[in-house]
């Protein structure tokens, strides 16, 4: 019954004349591929940046949260920023949005604002929050470029 079927589906006949060039050359092409390598290096290593910026920055903003020290109100508020904009850049940047640098240029700028919040106190976590926020602001800017 299947090569029934088959004997009754039409023969499509290409119209005479040249063949039409490819779109790209072969060259054109690997460069195409060479640079979408790059770029998904790019989007992974700060993925991978913004993910351990959102840790770090949680795991701080608790510790000030924790201390109960009013001054340190400002730098909680501003690593709970920060790690909401790497968590809101996260799922931009896997699917290719448009809207991704944009993003991405913002949170460079909360990340700098929240690591230089943190480098004010004589404390590992909170050098270690801004140590994770400086590599997370290079690598969206990087990628914003």
């Amino acid at each position: 019954m299947a090569g029934a079927a088959a004997d009754r589906l039409p023969v499509v006949v290409p119209e005479e004349g040249p063949i039409p060039e490819p779109m790209t050359t072969t060259t054109e092409r690997g460069t195409t591929l060479m640079a979408t390598a790059i770029l998904n290096e790019r989007v992974k290593s700060c993925s991978d940046a913004c993910a351990q910026c959102i840790s770090a920055c949680e795991a701080c903003a608790r510790h000030c949260i924790d201390s109960a020290m009013a001054e340190m109100a400002e730098c909680a508020k501003l690593c709970l920023d920060c790690a909401t904009l790497c968590a809101a850049c996260l799922p931009l940047m896997a699917r290719g949005s448009k809207y991704y640098a944009e993003l991405c240029r913002l949170c460079a700028d909360a990340c700098d604002a929240c690591a230089s919040e943190c480098e004010k106190y004589d404390d590992e976590l909170m050098r270690q929050c801004a140590e994770a926020c400086r590599r997370a602001a290079d690598e969206c800017r990087r990628l914003a470029a």
